[in-house]
């Protein structure tokens, strides 16, 4: 008998874990079209967002539907032409990671974006979220890279 432990079959996910997948899913698809009715839906009221900047170990941190509304629509004025592409989800019961692009520019132009890679970890509950936290690489270029955006569209 060989001392190696048997491989066990993939199991199937629980119904949990395929609305989580779906409630996921569509949180990068809506954020990428910034339809911010949506992805309010998608929260739990009294959801907890820690965002990519901030002071302290969390970085922001921002409680409540309302707090998360206000830095959502702030995010979305800064960088109005942003999208999201390449998304890789995982979801483990009520916990999952989403993985992806941020791109900053038009689609129709390739050569003129910024391209990021970024990380949201969630925790989820009835569908919801309750939680969500986002990394995402090169956060002072993209700081710098906004302004200039937001700077040229104004002359």
């Amino acid at each position: 008998m060989s001392s190696l432990a048997k491989i066990s079959e993939p199991q199937s996910p629980s119904l949990a874990e395929t609305q989580n997948k779906a409630t996921i899913e569509k949180m990068v698809k809506v954020f990428s079209g910034q339809d911010i009715e949506t992805i309010m839906s998608l929260f739990a009221i009294d959801a907890i967002y820690y965002n990519v900047t901030g002071f302290g170990v969390m970085g922001g941190t921002f409680k409540g539907e309302n707090a998360i509304r206000r830095i959502f629509e702030r995010q979305f004025a800064l960088l109005p032409t942003d999208f999201y592409d390449d998304p890789i989800i995982f979801v483990s019961g009520n916990k999952a990671c989403a993985n992806w692009n941020l791109v900053l520019g038009s689609p129709g132009h390739p050569g003129k974006q910024y391209r990021t890679r970024g990380c949201d970890y969630f925790e989820l509950e009835g569908g919801k979220v309750i939680l969500k936290n986002a990394w995402i690489k090169n956060s002072l270029l993209l700081t710098l890279n906004a302004v200039v955006r937001r700077i040229r569209s104004v002359f």
